[in-house]
This record gives structure tokens, C-alpha cells and sequence, in this order.
């Protein structure tokens, strides 16, 4: 017998953690498949627990995560080697035991996504191996 995964929407976001900072959460996800569809690539997306990540046949590419009421962060699946500048102006990195960069983001305000061009496009590219 397989099992299979609930099926997590905004709402469920919303009965789990505040929700304001849920708002800002879900809009970040949407934002991000809106780029996806702009740069005509074939992600999908699934709503995770505590993320929302976008996949290339089975693979995370990239994605936000649900930190706290405060921050978020936005996760891509490279190693800051692979990046020509990792540092993206004053958001805190961090590199974990697995090839990801992430960078941490105050969960109020409007992020633009234009400033993660690179890692979203080396992620794909990477994931993908599509250059």
C-alpha cells in the first residue's frame, strides 16, 4: 500500500502559523511560479509543510521556506561555488550540509526576485542540465 501526501493549501498555512506572515508566505510562492512561468521553464510546485518548493521531474530546484513569523528563506539547490557573486546584498546565508544556498528573508515586505536571478537560474540549470 502507498501512501500519499495531503494535499496542503493556503489554508492549511493559515490554521498552523499567523496568518499574516502566511499572506506574505503563500504571495513569495506565488511570485516565484510566476517566474518560473516568465523564464518558460517546466517546474512544478508542491506545497510542503513548513515550504514551498518547485521540482524538476522529482528534483527540488528551488523554493521558500516557512522559518518563523518573522523570516523566510529562500532555498536553491547549488553550492555557493557554483554562484559567480553568492552574496546578495544584506540577506544572511547560510550553507548547510547538503548542496543548497539559502538566504534568509524578513517575512513583511516585498522581496524582489530579480535580485536572486543568478541562483534561480544556476539552480534550474543545474538541476535540469539545461545551460
Amino acid at each position: 500500500m502507498t501512501s500519499q501526501r495531503p494535499y496542503i493549501d493556503k489554508e492549511f498555512y493559515m490554521q498552523k502559523y499567523k496568518s499574516e506572515a502566511v499572506n506574505e508566505f503563500w504571495k513569495i510562492g506565488e511570485h516565484i511560479g510566476k517566474y518560473v512561468e516568465e523564464k518558460g521553464w517546466k517546474l512544478y510546485r508542491e506545497n510542503r509543510q513548513r515550504y514551498i518548493a518547485f521540482y524538476y521531474e522529482g528534483k527540488i530546484v528551488f523554493g521558500v521556506y516557512y522559518n518563523n513569523k518573522k523570516r523566510f528563506s529562500m532555498f536553491f539547490k547549488v553550492t555557493p561555488d557554483m554562484l559567480s557573486n553568492p552574496k546578495i546584498l544584506d540577506f544572511e546565508m547560510y550553507m548547510g550540509h547538503t548542496p543548497e544556498t539559502r538566504y534568509y528573508i524578513p517575512s513583511s515586505g516585498n522581496i524582489k526576485l530579480k535580485l536572486f536571478d543568478e541562483p534561480f537560474k544556476v539552480a534550474y540549470e543545474n538541476k535540469t542540465s539545461k545551460k
